[in-house]
């Protein structure tokens, strides 16, 4: 009984074996293990993801053909991810042609802008986000350009209008915020041509003052000094403080107690006081002091339609040097991070000082600049605390 077990077991492997063989010798070459497997040649797709609209219940993308030969839109997709998806919850088929060097406006049906809608090449209902989704242009069935990132729900754009880099136009399947000038939402003014207001050279360069502000009066009329109108007002140096905070004479007429501390907008250095020394504390003081000392003309702006005065009795505002952003030029040496609740008032070349300060931040991440990945050369890293204490 034991042989003629084996026995059977014997027959069906052999049987098995030559079926196999003979399903394979059979096969068509279109249905080879080997070319249904084989890559899609991407090389050849020739539009990008340009810009991407996500607001106040409007949202569009923008698609560019950067190439020097018109595209045709069949062999491209726009997938909309839903939340944690691997795979596209909502897919805008494209058809026609793109000309050399033009836009494709895609709106959403959703979209309450008339004039958003008016820039639409497009309007489709399969195009819903809101700034945590993934969004993907794809190529013959493969992700060329990606916003976002496909698998997981992280917020990288909401509320917000995201430009695409002039000089940034190499389509990216992972999701780069660096190849992105950030504009406020429901700003529709580059929609419908490849630009935006202002180089990669200027964002790295930063703000400049402009006659508005130049002219503006420092409190705005009517609010009994508590409110700012982004004027500005020259003053020396009382005494320093910490990277982010500094004392300064002011201008008699405006009336502000002499000596008082400034914090400045959006930024917030590491601890250099006695007993709370953070790393890099030491170092963001001492640069922060180092660019004051230097400057021939110092100059404190206040926030347009902002508070100006925050808790501990200081003054909150923008601080410029010999024509500088001292706050821009901080958090881009990477002595601090962006923080607090962005300005949405103050723009230099229809950017925000706050998204100035979003792009040197993303720039000192980029190089691994100080709190970003270098070691401070005041800080024990063995006993985890200040040489200075």
């Amino acid at each position: 009984m034991k042989n003629l077990t084996k026995a059977s077991k014997l027959s069906f492997i052999l049987m098995a074996m030559l079926l196999a063989s003979c399903q394979t010798n059979n096969s068509s070459p279109s249905s080879s293990k080997s070319e249904q497997s084989s890559p899609v040649d991407s090389s050849n797709n020739q539009l990008l993801i340009s810009e991407y609209v996500e607001g106040s219940a409007n949202f569009a993308v923008e698609l560019y053909n950067f190439s020097d030969k018109d595209a045709n839109l069949s062999d491209y997709k726009f997938n909309v991810y839903g939340k944690a998806q691997d795979s596209p919850t909502g897919v805008v088929e494209l058809e026609g042609t793109l000309k050399s060097k033009e836009t494709y406006v895609i709106v959403s049906s959703l979209t309450v802008s008339a004039e958003l809608k008016e820039k639409a090449n497009l309007i489709s209902d399969k195009l819903i986000f809101n700034g945590g989704q993934a969004l993907a242009l794809s190529y013959k069935g493969v992700n060329v350009d990606v916003l976002g990132n496909i698998g997981y729900t992280v917020t990288y754009a909401k509320d917000v209008t995201l430009v695409r880099k002039m000089n940034h136009i190499t389509p990216n399947p992972v999701f780069d915020e660096y190849d992105w000038v950030r504009y406020l939402c429901d700003d529709f003014s580059y929609l419908g041509w490849f630009g935006a207001s202002v180089t990669e050279e200027e964002l790295l360069a930063g703000p400049k003052l402009t006659e508005e502000f130049i002219n503006a009066p420092f409190f705005k009329e009517g609010s009994n000094n508590q409110i700012g109108a982004g004027g500005i007002a020259k003053v020396r140096v009382s005494s320093y403080v910490d990277g982010d905070t500094t004392c300064f004479f002011y201008p008699e007429d405006l009336g502000i107690k002499q000596g008082l501390k400034v914090r400045y907008q959006n930024i917030n250095t590491p601890e250099s006081y006695t007993g709370g020394i953070q790393e890099w504390g030491i170092p963001a003081k001492e640069y922060t002091k180092y660019q004051l000392s230097k400057a021939d003309e110092i100059y404190v702006q206040s926030i347009k339609d902002g508070s100006i005065y925050e808790t501990f009795d200081r003054l909150l505002g923008w601080v410029w040097i010999d024509g500088e952003l001292l706050n821009f030029k901080i958090v881009k040496e990477g002595y601090s991070l962006l923080r607090f609740e962005p300005i949405t008032t103050m723009f230099y070349k229809g950017v925000t000082y706050s998204n100035y300060l979003y792009h040197a931040e993303l720039y000192a991440r980029r190089n691994g600049l100080k709190l970003h990945g270098e070691k401070d050369h005041t800080w024990d890293y063995e006993n985890w605390k200040s040489l200075y204490e």
